[in-house]
């Protein structure tokens, strides 16, 4: 007999919910920034759990690691797969 359970968060919720908070810091802030894209590059320079992410992401790059069969530029937020 297959058990139906309940996830304990809604991934779908938590991504509007950041992109929600990340327009209205933008917004608030927009005078500060050049466009969206300078404000997400100097947010994502300035936080430290970015900051330890990203060389996290380059570090296994550097030995060869595929993550996710994707890949991920922090300087263009493009990104390919691989």
């Amino acid at each position: 007999m297959k058990t139906v359970t309940t996830k304990a968060f809604d991934c779908v919720e938590m991504k509007q919910r950041i992109q929600t908070d990340l327009m209205a810091e933008y917004e608030s802030r927009k005078d500060q920034f050049s466009s969206f894209a300078d404000f997400i590059h100097k947010t994502m320079a300035s936080d430290l759990k970015i900051r330890a992410f990203q060389e996290k992401i380059s570090k296994a790059g550097r030995q060869g690691l595929v993550l996710a069969s994707t890949a991920f530029d922090p300087e263009t937020l493009a990104c390919s797969n691989v």
